[in-house]
């Protein structure tokens, strides 16, 4: 789906084969966003933001789009039903009828993006909302089957003492 990096976007204490860590700006992300977005081929109504930073990808897709966003503790706990449609429009948008997109930065292993769908799962089985498509910037090779969209495949760093 996405393009192939060695850049990695995880916590400094995890490092690469090569023994250095390779990083992503938020210049970066933008532009792998930017670059991306042609690859959802679906009109999200909603764009909602896995804390913490799902939030930023979240933010810069929904500006991008010019579609709301909410986070995925508002969206969960608020008992939101409506929501207004976009900057400088009036309509308001049902939550049950949107069309929904979940963002995270990306699945390492997959544990974050597990807990979404859950969450989901029982607002969808609780009759809150019909469905949602999941969306990581980047994605491993074996993460990246979790989502319904990915940006960037990333070579996995090694773990700690593995090198």
């Amino acid at each position: 789906m996405g393009d192939i990096s060695q850049y990695y976007c995880a916590p400094p204490e995890l490092k690469l084969q090569n023994g250095t860590l390779n990083f992503r700006t938020i210049g970066d992300l933008n532009h792998i966003i930017r670059k991306n977005l042609h690859l959802i081929c679906e009109n999200f109504d909603i764009i909602v933001g896995i804390p913490r930073s799902g939030l930023l990808c979240a933010n810069i897709i929904s500006l991008f789009l010019n579609k709301p966003l909410l986070t995925m503790n508002d969206f969960q706990y608020n008992n939101i039903q409506q929501i207004s449609a976009s900057r400088g429009r009036h309509e308001r948008i049902n939550i049950k009828d949107a069309r929904i997109l979940i963002v995270d930065d990306s699945i390492t292993t997959g544990s974050a993006l597990r807990r979404a769908k859950f969450t989901i799962d029982s607002l969808i089985s609780s009759g809150k909302i019909r469905e949602c498509k999941y969306l990581c910037v980047y994605a491993t090779d074996e993460t990246a089957k979790l989502a319904d969209f990915y940006f960037e495949v990333n070579i996995p760093p090694a773990k700690p003492g593995a090198l």
